[in-house]
């Protein structure tokens, strides 16, 4: 069951890509053009104001250089390693 707590993780995940894109300068425009999404669309996603697909919450979030990585706690992954040059690496760990 999802609870009201839970139901509001996404938000941070979107805001968390808001941010590196305008870190890096990437307009809604751009990352339209890579997504074939609207970027009114996009506004409205990054507004909070439209609740994203995991589909189109990654295709923004490679638009914007974001590889995200679920792992174990104890996992030996060395990311930054095996990411792509330019792209923004989030690890969200599991204590599972």
């Amino acid at each position: 069951m999802i609870n009201e707590s839970n139901d509001q993780h996404w938000k941070v995940l979107v805001l968390l890509v808001k941010e590196i894109a305008k870190e890096k300068k990437i307009t809604h425009k751009d990352i339209a053009e890579k997504t074939g999404m609207k970027a009114s669309s996009i506004s409205r996603i990054f507004s909070l104001r439209y609740r994203v697909t995991l589909a189109n919450f990654i295709a923004i979030a490679q638009a914007v250089g974001v590889n995200f990585y679920f792992e174990a706690q104890d996992s030996k992954t060395d990311l930054p390693r095996c990411s792509k040059a330019g792209t923004n690496n989030v690890r969200i760990r599991s204590s599972v």
